[in-house]
């Protein structure tokens, strides 16, 4: 087979991965990564999950909640970047 020959899902993947379209991907899917990793009690507490540079905000609606995850914030950094892909995430900061 003619190796310039490629499916529409490698140039998709290509055209993704050569852009900042890989971002705001990326950028896309932390709501939803945010509940699966977190689970249903902690999602459904949040109000906000935002990317700003390489700091990650989170709007919960339970000030008890923040202080209590705020003590695994690097695991949870940990976890969100592996589910990424990449380390795109250095901080993270809760709000309340």
């Amino acid at each position: 087979m003619d190796k310039n020959v490629h499916s529409l899902g490698e140039v998709i993947e290509l055209i993704i991965a050569q852009g900042k379209l890989k971002r705001g991907l990326q950028r896309a899917r932390l709501p939803q990564l945010w509940g699966d990793i977190l689970g249903d009690a902690v999602a459904k507490h949040t109000t906000l999950v935002s990317l700003d540079k390489r700091t990650l905000y989170v709007q919960l609606n339970s000030p008890a909640l923040a202080n209590e995850l705020s003590y695994g914030k690097h695991k949870i950094i940990a976890y969100l970047n592996e589910a990424l892909g990449e380390e795109l995430i250095d901080k993270l900061i809760f709000l309340t």
